[in-house]
């Protein structure tokens, strides 16, 4: 099972595991403790200015949305959904809080009936695959839960909030099985859209996903529905900027304050498709 993870699962959740190279490996509980959230607060307000809560929801995406969207992969693309304990489950956590790699124990999985793994050793049949997926979301929550309490409870941030968080990393992952499925655009618009709606999620609000065209090319856009606040930040409080913004984006759209995400939930949907085609162009050469 966990080469199946590996193979399947962290090459769709985990796209930039270089960039937490030298990172040290944590459970989802383990990514927010105090001390640690300490650190991340610190780094943050000192390459950003980043104020008290923006630390909070970036690692809400960060550590819980990483561990979520390694479920849905599982579930969405393969029709398996993981059951890992507490300590089962790791991230690759690196000092400003980005979680950017996953790795899991063996574990019991389930599939719906008829899957091909049904009667294997450590398998469970669970019937229909809308009983699987609504079995993910409890798993979901069931390994966030605490994470979430943490971070809201030291940021003073409700809870759907830092959910919806974890929702656009979800959504996100599986917008880029375009990339490793022959599936139509349509049908993972509607897979992604399927699953963040499932009953007991712990969200309210969900990104929107639709279908542009760009030429013969169709590109996958997501329109959060949520806000990471990170437009917040005041770049003159910090002493360790990052990277410039790209001459080309900038070139094209601009660098006005406030600073708000490519697809932020505060853009109009025109200038966040326009924004995400832009970059997808480049990708493509």
């Amino acid at each position: 099972m966990p080469a199946w993870f590996h193979a399947r699962v962290r090459e769709v959740v985990a796209p930039y595991a270089d960039d937490v190279a030298g990172g040290r490996w944590t459970t989802v509980e383990g990514a927010v403790r105090p001390d640690v959230m300490a650190e991340i607060e610190h780094v943050q307000l000192r390459q950003s200015g980043a104020p008290p809560r923006v630390p909070a929801m970036l690692t809400a995406g960060w550590a819980v949305g990483i561990m979520a969207a390694a479920i849905a992969v599982g579930v969405v693309r393969d029709g398996v959904l993981v059951h890992p304990g507490d300590e089962e489950l790791e991230l690759l956590q690196i000092g400003g809080g980005y979680c950017g790699d996953i790795r899991i124990a063996d574990v019991p999985v389930s599939v719906a009936a008829g899957h091909p793994w049904a009667g294997r050793d450590g398998v469970r049949a669970v019937g229909g695959h809308d009983r699987l997926e609504t079995a993910a979301i409890a798993t979901i929550v069931g390994l966030g839960a605490g994470a979430v309490a943490q971070l809201g409870e030291r940021a003073k941030l409700g809870h759907p909030g830092l959910w919806a968080q974890a929702a656009e990393t979800v959504a996100a992952a599986l917008l880029r099985l375009a990339g490793s499925e022959p599936v139509a655009p349509v049908q993972l618009q509607e897979a992604t859209r399927r699953f963040l709606t499932r009953p007991g999620r712990p969200w309210k609000r969900t990104p929107e996903v639709w279908v542009a065209e760009d030429g013969d090319a169709a590109v996958l856009i997501q329109h959060r529905g949520s806000c990471c606040l990170f437009y917040q930040c005041d770049p003159d409080l910090a002493d360790d900027p990052p990277v410039r913004p790209d001459a080309g984006y900038v070139a094209r759209f601009g660098d006005d304050a406030p600073r708000y995400c490519g697809n932020c939930l505060f853009r109009e949907r025109e200038d966040v498709e326009a924004r995400t085609v832009f970059e997808a162009t480049r990708r493509t050469g």
